[in-house]
């Protein structure tokens, strides 16, 4: 309003003095005219109600003028107002119309953080009822290690007493094979129940305790034997490739103890397991002793140990090498 004022007037004033300057004019030549013919001489005499009238209409016509110019300046200030007017109400509707805007993005905002907010909760939800879930299930699937060990446990124990009791050599030596089976499938349930790592076992530890359980069944001490045992640590193999490899070790170590009648005094067993890509395993083993003879096939061996050994390599969908004297190598994928 303060500058529609002072437009207002900057646009006025000028016309007014124009108004004034011409009204001025005028006025100064009729009143000269007038004069002139009062003065001149002439055969008419004017009365003074006659001069009167003539000033009379003079004041007339100036005010005429006058309002005629009054009436262009109000027709300029109400077409000044009405463009004002219109100015200030389109600033208006675009205000409202960017306010609108903005608070139908700040509503979809709105809503699409509380739907996200509500999608995080739900799922915190799921997370929270699988890992109960998990729980659970770890709870059962170590109950049920833990009873297959026992049971494993109770089988062998069997075997052993069968053992103790029995006089026939080659019963005995059936005997020990069996047990030492079951307790190498005992072995990796006792691995599985026992630790954290619950569905894998470490290899290195559970071929160092298959080692040591087979010494001291075979009645052998370090002095003659000598392991060498080279398997990483970090090495973790799920239950249904550890326990044919574990088999396959008892009987390689089995026929190792057996049968290896080395020149020198001690047997030299070297077991190796090492990943030679994320999926492919090589297991190495060899001792010192005379091995199979040269001719002879394994893949065709008709003796119990070659037989399991070669279902076994089946069983991971591997490939069993051997290499005289007594170099056994088996590769598989996990």
């Amino acid at each position: 309003m303060v500058r529609y004022l002072k437009s207002a007037t900057h646009v006025q004033k000028p016309i007014q003095l124009t108004t004034m300057y011409l009204s001025v004019i005028f006025l100064f030549h009729l009143t000269a005219a007038s004069l002139a013919a009062f003065d001149e001489p002439t055969d008419i005499a004017y009365t003074q109600h006659e001069r009167t009238q003539v000033f009379s209409a003079i004041n007339e016509n100036f005010a005429s003028y006058r309002r005629e110019q009054q009436l262009l300046l109000k027709e300029q200030d109400l077409h000044n107002i009405t463009q004002q007017r219109l100015v200030l109400i389109g600033s208006l509707l675009l205000l409202v119309t960017l306010g609108m805007i903005n608070y139908k993005r700040y509503r979809e905002k709105k809503m699409h953080a509380l739907e996200l907010a509500a999608k995080n909760k739900k799922i915190d939800r799921q997370f929270a009822q699988l890992k109960r879930t998990n729980a659970q299930n770890e709870l059962l699937l170590r109950e049920i290690h833990h009873r297959v060990k026992n049971n494993l446990q109770l089988a062998a124990s069997l075997l052993n007493m069968q053992l103790r009791s029995s006089e026939n050599p080659e019963a005995i030596s059936a005997l020990r094979e069996s047990a030492s089976r079951l307790h190498s499938m005992l072995l990796v349930h006792h691995e599985l129940y026992d630790k954290d790592h619950l569905g894998t076992v470490r290899m290195a530890t559970y071929i160092k305790s298959l080692m040591e359980y087979l010494l001291q069944s075979y009645l052998r001490s370090q002095d003659e034997v000598i392991p060498s045992i080279r398997i990483a640590e970090t090495i973790t193999l799920k239950t249904d490739i550890a326990i044919p490899l574990g088999l396959i070790m008892t009987e390689l170590i089995t026929n190792s103890l057996k049968y290896a009648k080395p020149p020198e005094k001690e047997i030299t067993i070297q077991v190796s397991l090492c990943a030679e890509t994320p999926e492919n395993y090589r297991l190495n083993y060899r001792d010192n002793g005379q091995g199979l003879p040269e001719n002879r096939d394994v893949k065709a061996g008709d003796t119990m140990g070659l037989r399991l050994i070669r279902d076994l390599t089946k069983q991971l969908k591997g490939a069993l090498t051997y290499q005289h004297p007594a170099v056994f190598t088996i590769t598989f994928k996990i």
